[in-house]
């Protein structure tokens, strides 16, 4: 389908870039050294077919990241709104839930690009849905993503990042999006280290 086309290649892209992080990243980071929370904010860069009844908002995402050998581990979770257009009878809330991992690379100014692969849940919810079973469904969903963070103060840097994701339904559905946020990097300590280890 001609709109899926940027899709796909935003596709090729990550995993490229995937591939070239793990490259150039290559030993001793250390595992669960470093943790982050994170938060953005962004929009669509398509419009799936199925979503056409929705006029959908903007989203936003946050989670938790930490160190792991080559890159880092992440669990995260994205939302998404949809106001029914005339002839549609409800609303729409998407949430996905994601874990996934990802090689990292530091670049000159502290810089540091990210890309990863998540796998996860995407929930759907129809508020004003009538009858009960119709009101929610879940499929299962995976996705790539590329992250450049740009250091601040103290810790703090700011997010720009794209995401791919696919939801497996019957008649699956590709979103391509675009964000910016807050990133929190620390130490991890002793008791969050042996928690995750």
């Amino acid at each position: 389908m001609p709109g899926n086309r940027p899709s796909r290649f935003l596709a090729l892209l990550l995993i490229a870039g995937a591939c070239c992080g793990s490259v150039w990243n290559a030993y001793g980071q250390d595992a669960f050294g470093e943790s982050s929370f994170f938060v953005n904010a962004g929009d669509r860069l398509n419009d799936p077919n199925l979503l056409e009844g929705w006029e959908m908002s903007q989203f936003v995402a946050g989670g938790f990241a930490t160190s792991f050998y080559h890159g880092e581990l992440q669990v995260g979770a994205q939302h998404m709104f949809g106001r029914a257009r005339p002839g549609i009878e409800t609303d729409v809330r998407l949430f996905f839930l994601h874990v996934g991992w990802g090689p990292t690379v530091k670049l000159p100014l502290g810089v540091q690009w990210s890309s990863g692969l998540d796998v996860g849940q995407v929930f759907m919810r129809f508020p004003q849905e009538t009858i009960s079973f119709r009101k929610s469904e879940g499929e299962v969903a995976y996705g790539l993503r590329a992250r450049l963070s740009i250091p601040l103060t103290r810790g703090f840097a700011a997010d720009v990042g794209v995401r791919w994701f696919h939801i497996f339904t019957s008649d699956p559905i590709e979103i391509t999006t675009a964000s910016a946020g807050l990133r929190y990097t620390f130490d991890s300590p002793g008791w969050l280290r042996g928690l995750l280890e």
